[in-house]
């Protein structure tokens, strides 16, 4: 039904869940819609077995990208092809424009290319911080050190996700685990 609706509404570009394209994904007997030609997904990694399935459909088959970014970077922070080629299934991808991506260690200096950090995100989407919860926006968003001071227009603060992250050589970024006790439970994050 999803497919068929979006061929009647000639829909071009989806933004969906991961979950949720997941199940699409899995439906092997069903036809992927012939208008639309890239497919946007976010939330939670995606399972490989689904792009399995995926990429062996035979026919047309939309681009898909796979976004990465919490609620406190404006949603949407990295960006990643995914393609036939499995080693694009790890990657988060690299930023969007007006985002910076920082890999650091516990002393929040830059991790090197393969060695694990903890991901922080700076730029234009940051919020301010968390309404009435003063010592959580310390804690969370601090200010950036890289940004040049002079630059009016530069957000001073950058996000501490709690994401474990290394830099791959290709200058994307691979996810490697949580750094806290954060789960996410049917797309909710639970502390």
């Amino acid at each position: 039904a999803f497919w068929n609706r979006c061929s009647e509404e000639k829909i071009s570009i989806i933004d969906l869940p991961t979950r949720f394209w997941q199940m699409l994904a899995l439906e092997r007997s069903v036809e992927v819609s012939k208008s639309v030609r890239m497919v946007i997904i976010y939330g939670e990694a995606v399972e490989e077995r689904a792009l399995k399935v995926w990429f062996s459909r035979s026919g047309q088959l939309p681009r898909l990208f796979n976004t990465y970014g919490p609620t406190e970077t404006t949603v949407n922070a990295t960006i990643n092809e995914l393609t036939q080629d499995e080693s694009t299934w790890k990657s988060l991808g690299g930023p969007l424009d007006n985002v910076k991506i920082y890999v650091l260690n516990d002393q929040l200096q830059p991790a090197p290319v393969g060695v694990p950090g903890e991901l922080f995100i700076g730029g234009m989407g940051v919020a301010r911080g968390y309404l009435n919860r003063p010592e959580l926006t310390a804690e969370k968003f601090i200010i950036n050190p890289f940004i040049n001071k002079t630059d009016s227009q530069e957000n001073p603060r950058m996000y501490r996700t709690g994401d474990l992250v290394s830099w791959l050589t290709d200058g994307t970024i691979e996810f490697i685990a949580r750094k806290d006790f954060q789960v996410k439970i049917r797309g909710f994050r639970v502390e």
